[in-house]
């Protein structure tokens, strides 16, 4: 049963994937969830790379993974990712938090989140059909890009290297931009990893 579980998480084209330390801390193991429409999976992993990654998804996963941005995800093709939106706007809020011209991206990237959240939640609502949503995403996407390139000009380091995408650092988010927008273009792809945060 385990095993066709398993299976069939590997068949499915999306995965919501997150691992958190398991409770006795000093084993050194992480409990894996990979959660897809029906079938969740779970896993207790000795370690949160992208060996345990591969393990739980398998070798020949084709489909698109929405995760946070722990560096073990950077094996996948971002254009097979959707990277958490939760996230992101904990990283916008951060940007207020710092001052200057910091808080200032902050406060428009901010408010760009807002405006792709209520259109999002006009498409789930089925109150926006997905055609004329990637329409109205298409200016925001653009002006997101462009603010994260003016971040990577910015004097707060913190600020630029979430910003970069020459680093290695996995939280640059320039390096990962297609995966900002999978839910845009797939159906099926959430724009948060909550689903697999819950699991």
């Amino acid at each position: 049963t385990v095993a066709q579980a398993e299976e069939h998480v590997r068949q499915q084209p999306v995965a919501n994937v997150d691992e958190t330390p398991w409770p006795e801390k000093t084993c050194g193991l992480w409990a894996w969830a990979a959660v897809t429409r029906l079938v969740t999976v779970f896993r207790i992993l000795a370690g949160r790379g992208e060996a345990q990654l591969q393990e739980v998804l398998g070798e020949t996963f084709a489909g698109i993974v929405g995760s946070d941005r722990l560096w073990a995800y950077n094996s996948r093709n971002p254009e097979k990712r959707q990277v958490c939106w939760s996230h992101l706007i904990r990283d916008f809020a951060a940007f207020v938090c710092r001052g200057g011209a910091s808080k200032q991206l902050g406060d428009r990237l901010l408010e760009l989140a807002d405006k792709v959240f209520h259109l999002w939640h006009r498409v789930r609502e089925g109150t926006l059909e997905r055609s004329a949503f990637q329409e109205e995403m298409e200016p925001i996407q653009v002006q997101i890009g462009a603010l994260l390139r003016e971040g990577v000009a910015l004097d707060h380091a913190a600020t630029r290297n979430t910003c970069a995408a020459a680093t290695l650092r996995p939280a640059n988010l320039l390096k990962v931009e297609p995966a900002l927008w999978a839910f845009v273009t797939t159906p099926g792809v959430e724009p948060t990893n909550n689903s697999a945060e819950r699991g």
